[in-house]
């Protein structure tokens, strides 16, 4: 699916806009189904989210990787602008996967590209880091 990111916000604010959302109107805007660059409708359902806004912790790491092996899209986002999550290095310890390292791509940078998340992208904000929600997507 390509896709261009600006078309959410098109869709929340008439145009491409600085303006942040609050993670419910995120989920509100992300459920529905759209039009991709090629005319073809796909669907859109978030399937388990962590919301530092909503006390929602319904993501642990394990989700986090079985979604990535499953290919489906994880929504990252810190308090200042969401990415996609494409890949992370973890550790598969006990009681969970213990994640290392990850990368995102970035609608904020020049034609999309991927980088490594730096470790406050990685922290929960009740932790003092800047990650602020995690939605995994499902696209059919």
């Amino acid at each position: 699916v390509r896709f261009r990111s600006d078309n959410i916000a098109r869709t929340r604010f008439g145009a491409a806009s600085p303006n942040g959302a609050q993670w419910y109107q995120m989920m509100s805007l992300l459920n529905r189904t759209w039009t991709d660059d090629d005319g073809q409708e796909f669907s859109v359902s978030t399937e388990e989210v962590y919301s530092a806004q909503g006390g929602s912790n319904a993501v642990s790491n394990d989700d986090i990787v079985a979604a990535l092996e499953d290919d489906h899209p994880i929504l990252w986002c810190n308090y200042y602008h969401a990415m996609v999550l494409t890949a992370v290095d973890y550790l598969p310890d006990s009681p969970q996967a213990n994640i290392v390292r990850g990368w995102v791509l970035d609608p904020s940078l020049p034609n999309g590209a991927v980088h490594q998340l730096e470790q406050r992208d990685m922290t929960v904000r009740q932790r003092g880091g800047d990650l602020d929600l995690i939605a995994i997507v499902s696209v059919e």
